[in-house]
């Protein structure tokens, strides 16, 4: 007897064909998209906001560069993104520049080629360095160069190494590149921690890294801060200690509660709670002796509040 043969059928289904997601393109091909303007803010937070507005605009796969300030002798600064992270920050560029500390030579302006600029004019004009300070300041705070030159014009006196009102538009620009850079706020101290070193100034980035002073009182302040604090020959603030009265602004800056009382004025025009002042104890302290304890509690709130960012 034939053995039985059983055919089983077999189920014909249709194969899952996978494909990638992700979109092939090269990095050399990048049109080249020319946007002209300028981002004009009062302060640091509106400067990245109104930047990070105009991000938002751009297509992907896109190289840009945004022409944002044109310097009295006509040469044009440039952004340029994407830059190598990718991330919200740009490159600062500007025509006819060589770059004097990168291998390259090329027309982006390092930190080290502005601090380098900043010395040789200080040596140049010593008589102007406290003003051109003055200026660079006003740039931390968002004042736009030509207000400022407007504002100082014996700076356009400074001839040796950049033009003034170039150097003072890089340097705007290097502030914004690296608030985008380091979003949390860092970025720009850092870049002036080095134009204070150029002329002359010691820094910290950090006021806690500060060498400190310390009373009897377990409080303690920045030596630096205390040495150049007024001095208080008479009156309220004679004997008190001036690192408690830093402590104090310091923790107020921090967000502690401010005695409802009254206030008191010192005569270089600060101002402090009077119940704060009343509870001072004395010192006889090195540096905290025979200060101005108003003047130190306005420099520890000061502190504090750049600290928070405020």
């Amino acid at each position: 007897m034939a053995a039985s043969v059983f055919w089983t059928p077999t189920l014909l289904t249709k194969t899952a064909v996978t494909f990638r997601k992700s979109l092939q393109f090269s990095k050399k091909w990048k049109p080249l998209t020319r946007l002209p303007g300028s981002i004009s803010a009062k302060d640091r937070i509106s400067q990245k906001q109104e930047f990070a507005q105009v991000l938002r605009q751009e297509s992907t796969y896109h190289k840009y560069l945004y022409v944002v300030e044109t310097c009295n002798d006509g040469a044009r600064i440039l952004l340029s993104r994407p830059t190598r992270s990718h991330g919200l920050d740009f490159e600062v560029r500007v025509e006819g520049f060589k770059s004097v500390t990168r291998k390259s030579k090329s027309n982006r302006p390092s930190h080290k080629d502005l601090t380098h600029d900043l010395r040789s004019k200080v040596r140049a004009r010593p008589d102007l360095k406290d003003e051109l300070f003055a200026a660079i300041c006003d740039i931390y705070d968002c004042a736009e160069p030509q207000e400022i030159l407007t504002n100082h014009p014996r700076l356009l006196e400074l001839t040796a190494g950049l033009p003034v009102d170039k150097i003072l538009r890089i340097i705007k620009w290097l502030f914004i590149e690296q608030d985008m850079t380091y979003w949390l706020g860092t970025g720009r101290n850092m870049f002036m921690c080095s134009i204070e070193r150029a002329f002359g100034l010691k820094t910290h980035l950090f006021v806690e890294d500060m060498p400190k002073e310390r009373c009897t009182h377990r409080k303690w302040a920045p030596r630096e801060i205390l040495q150049r604090l007024n001095r208080s020959r008479g009156g309220s603030g004679r004997r008190e200690c001036a690192v408690c009265a830093y402590a104090k602004g310091y923790g107020v800056g921090l967000g502690q509660p401010v005695p409802s009382t009254g206030q008191s004025e010192c005569p270089h025009g600060h101002t402090a709670p009077s119940a704060m002042l009343e509870k001072l104890p004395s010192s006889k302290a090195r540096l905290g002796g025979h200060k101005c304890v108003i003047c130190a509690y306005h420099e520890g709130r000061r502190a504090a509040s750049l600290i928070r960012g405020s």
